[in-house]
């Protein structure tokens, strides 16, 4: 390409955007983040709430 893909962004991120365009790999990244995330959702949910409950 003669010229980047979005001007104002890295280099890092036009690279991450090209993979993105590869079949399969953004479905995968969205499974990955949804995974962390629910993951995340139940340390958070470990800790005790202001009146000391679980």
């Amino acid at each position: 390409l003669s010229q980047p893909l979005l001007p104002w962004a890295g280099q890092e991120t036009q690279k991450f955007t090209r993979v993105l365009s590869k079949a399969g790999t953004a479905a995968k990244l969205r499974q990955s983040i949804s995974e962390a995330v629910r993951g995340s959702m139940f340390v958070v949910r470990a800790w005790p709430g202001r009146d000391g409950r679980y």
